[in-house]
């Protein structure tokens, strides 16, 4: 039996199947590692001290930024706490590119 050339077949060997798997699965991995590191080492809400020890931001910045509700906290009576996911997330959207070395 001959199949027309439009169809595309499936890699011819199990090592091909594993390589192509195995490059989606590691990709997939680097990108979410950080997190997954983070929050074991972290949890999942911080506190001033740990935001400050971890970002760089001082105190006095972080009261700034609640209060511009530039950078989401869950607050429970007097206790302030922020996601960890957030607090990242902040800090990447705020990244600046370098610009590639002048010639």
């Amino acid at each position: 039996m001959q199949f027309p050339d439009s169809i595309a077949l499936i890699p011819a060997s199990v090592a091909e199947i594993g390589a192509e798997i195995g490059k989606s699965t590691a990709s997939d991995l680097l990108a979410t590692l950080p997190e997954i590191l983070r929050r074991s080492r972290l949890g999942e809400f911080m506190t001033d001290a740990e935001v400050t020890r971890e970002t760089g931001l001082s105190k006095r910045q972080l009261r700034h930024l609640r209060s511009e509700r530039r950078l989401p906290y869950v607050k429970q009576g007097q206790t302030i706490r922020y996601r960890t996911s957030e607090v990242f997330a902040f800090m990447d959207a705020g990244h600046v590119p370098a610009r590639p070395p002048t010639p």
